[in-house]
């Protein structure tokens, strides 16, 4: 996160403790003028024993913000690498979607965007080619039956003359001759059936399936209908037809569809560092239009030749749309202290007299009926179903890409901390640690070493074992500065 958008969030986040603040400046006064300055006796208890670097929130709170605790362990650092890519469909999980007969478009069932599932209809072809090949394959149909009876009625004469020569009561020529007359009708028969064979495997490439063939043969109703279904499930995202449009096989592709549940990753690795990157490592993908979101996938390919204009190897990286999706940073405009502290608040208004409490009151509704446009509901930060829906095709983004060790190079494990956790206060790194009252954090500073992938080495200030915040520290860093900022006023 860049210090500009921290300084951004520090605001917004004073901005929306601003009519908490005012509101209870009110009570003091009224207070005050009672005889009651609770104000100067709470100033002066923090004054004797406060904890002014420490910040306590609820569980509710550490729930709600996925505030973590982990432990300090040793881990062996992998060094990554930084490389700019690009976006892309999933080339393995696309279809193009053409008429195999010639016709004209009639009905189209999808639009452009639509999520379609294996087997839908996306149109309907009305085809004289196909009312055609129906035609035939029940006229073929209609001949293997005529030649099916034609072998029965041979092979009764045959055996009727086989007897009568047994007993000599036919001549030989007439046996003969009811013999050639079953061979004939067998041979006729052995014809219709390769006919009836040919016009059905016609239809079964046009695209007719089995159970449209039996119900063809059932009903004997030509349609000259054919629809076009959908091979895959996915996503339609080209569709180059018009309602009357003459297509046929000779288009490549009426529409295509893309399966959008995982997308491709082209980066671009220098030459310097594409040897070290190997298929099954982990990358880490971050897109400039969504800040804070990072995309998690899988190294699947590794060009084996060099760009040579640009000296740099392709690496394609696999990321799961829907699952490998994570939020560097959770926070929205409101803090844990903000959802923490309305009890503390609602005790305070109910430890009032009731002259204060309606001077709240009115305070509070005044403000809101003056200054209604200033209100605004927190930004909340996308949810891993969202961020999911950010992915498009041709976006530009980058990836940070393991690297595999160097040979011969040192893998000593050390004591390491996520980036995420890493915090600067009052001018020094830290992580927040837990204090000695339960849900209570002070921040810890740490001496450092250089980053490597996304931990950082700890040279001092963290044993390990030892309990740390790891992941929404900045919410509590920001809690911390809002706190002390109330405590100047």
């Amino acid at each position: 996160m860049t210090r500009g958008t921290l300084h951004d969030r520090l605001r917004r986040i004073a901005g929306a403790s601003l009519i908490a603040a005012m509101t209870m400046l009110s009570t003091d006064a009224l207070r005050a003028e009672d005889g009651h300055d609770h104000a100067a006796e709470g100033h002066s208890g923090e004054g004797e024993g406060g904890h002014t670097d420490e910040v306590k929130i609820s569980p509710e709170a550490m729930k709600l913000f996925g505030i973590s605790l982990d432990k300090a362990v040793r881990r062996t650092l992998t060094e990554t690498t930084v490389a700019p890519a690009r976006v892309s469909y999933n080339a393995e999980a696309m279809a193009h979607v053409g008429s195999p007969v010639a016709g004209r478009a009639g009905e189209l069932k999808v639009r452009l965007g639509d999520v379609v599932k294996k087997g839908d209809v996306l149109a309907v072809i009305e085809s004289p080619d196909l009312g055609r090949a129906e035609s035939e394959l029940l006229q073929k149909r209609s001949l293997r039956e005529a030649a099916e009876s034609a072998v029965e009625v041979a092979n009764l004469a045959f055996q009727r003359a086989e007897e009568l020569r047994k007993t000599n009561s036919a001549s030989v020529t007439d046996f003969l001759s009811r013999q050639g007359d079953l061979k004939k009708a067998e041979g006729e028969l052995k014809v219709a059936s390769a006919e009836y064979l040919a016009a059905e495997n016609h239809l079964h490439i046009l695209g007719i399936t089995q159970g449209q063939i039996e119900r063809l043969l059932a009903s004997g109703e030509v349609t000259s209908r054919f629809e076009l279904k959908a091979p895959i499930a996915g996503t339609v995202v080209q569709r180059e037809v018009t309602p009357g449009e003459v297509v046929g096989p000779d288009r490549e592709s009426l529409m295509v569809i893309a399966d959008m549940s995982t997308l491709w990753v082209l980066a671009d690795v220098p030459e310097r560092v594409a040897h070290r990157v190997m298929s099954g490592s982990k990358g880490r993908m971050t897109l400039g239009v969504a800040e804070g979101a990072v995309f998690e996938g899988t190294v699947s390919y590794v060009a084996p030749e060099l760009n040579p204009r640009t000296r740099t190897a392709q690496v394609r990286l696999v990321i799961d749309a829907a699952e490998a999706v994570s939020f560097r940073d959770t926070a929205s405009s409101a803090s844990p202290a903000d959802h923490a502290g309305h009890a503390h608040e609602g005790e305070a208004a109910n430890g009032g007299d009731q002259a204060g409490h309606r001077h709240d009151s009115q305070a509070g509704h005044a403000h809101e009926d003056g200054h209604e446009h200033e209100h605004e509901e927190p930004a909340v930060a996308p949810s891993p179903m969202k961020a999911g829906q950010l992915l498009r095709p041709g976006q530009f983004a980058q990836v940070e890409l393991e690297l595999s060790s160097i040979a011969g190079a040192a893998t000593e494990q050390v004591i390491a901390v996520p980036e995420d956790a890493v915090q600067t206060v009052e001018g020094r790194e830290a992580v927040f640690i837990p204090a000695d009252e339960p849900n209570t954090f002070t921040p810890a500073p740490l001496t450092l070493g250089r980053r490597v992938g996304h931990y950082y080495p700890v040279l001092s200030g963290l044993k390990e074992g030892d309990s740390y915040v790891s992941k929404g520290s900045f919410l509590l860093k920001a809690e911390m500065g809002k706190e002390g900022a109330e405590h100047e006023h």
